[in-house]
């Protein structure tokens, strides 16, 4: 009879188990730590790319003016546009939020300084003129110098220009000695818009 019997076996499971209350609120609080020290550093990434980057699109922008110019054989105006739509340059002062590239009053090319990251841009000149001899011009007269300076915190590039040699992408020198030791390990690989360092805006 005793070899009838069926044993049932039974399966105990150890008890599955949450976070507490206080595993959790430590948890947060590690988190919000974490979260408070990385967060400047995060930010300043991101302006400092946000600069680099528009002042490398208003580089190509400058080049291709200059390129058209000759390529065409004809004035190419570069100036500072009141909205994105615009088909003519800004008469009034301002940021250059937008620019066009125009050829004899037809637009070739239009664009925008993105407004993002806290970007803040000024220019001391609202328009100039590439020659047909790739020449930079402003009122008709050889550009002797000028820049559109990119602001985002404590990060600047300043896009300079003139006649004389290629348009090229600076840092103010009062940057360099705050992250002079950053930018060591930077500079090999600024690609070509990054060249000739410590000019600033002037």
């Amino acid at each position: 009879m005793c070899n009838n019997l069926r044993h049932k076996v039974v399966k105990i499971y150890p008890s599955v188990r949450g976070f507490s209350m206080i595993e959790l609120l430590a948890t947060l609080a590690i988190s919000s730590i974490l979260m408070t020290v990385a967060a400047p550093s995060m930010l300043g990434f991101y302006q400092q790319y946000t600069v680099t980057s528009q002042a490398n699109e208003l580089v190509n922008a400058l080049t291709q003016a200059r390129s058209e110019a000759i390529r065409r054989n004809t004035p190419i105006r570069f100036c500072r546009a009141s909205s994105e739509s615009a088909l003519s340059c800004a008469s009034n002062t301002g940021e250059w939020e937008y620019w066009l590239l125009l050829a004899n009053n037809a637009v070739v090319n239009r664009g925008l300084i993105r407004n993002t990251g806290g970007l803040k841009q000024t220019a001391n000149f609202q328009s100039l003129t590439f020659g047909a001899d790739g020449l930079a011009y402003n009122n008709q007269q050889l550009l002797a110098s000028a820049y559109i300076q990119l602001k985002a915190g404590s990060n600047i590039r300043c896009v300079n220009l003139s006649s004389s040699r290629r348009t090229h992408v600076t840092k103010p020198v009062s940057e360099q000695n705050n992250h002079n030791d950053d930018d060591d390990d930077d500079d090999e690989d600024d690609d070509d818009h990054d060249d000739n360092l410590g000019s600033g805006c002037s």
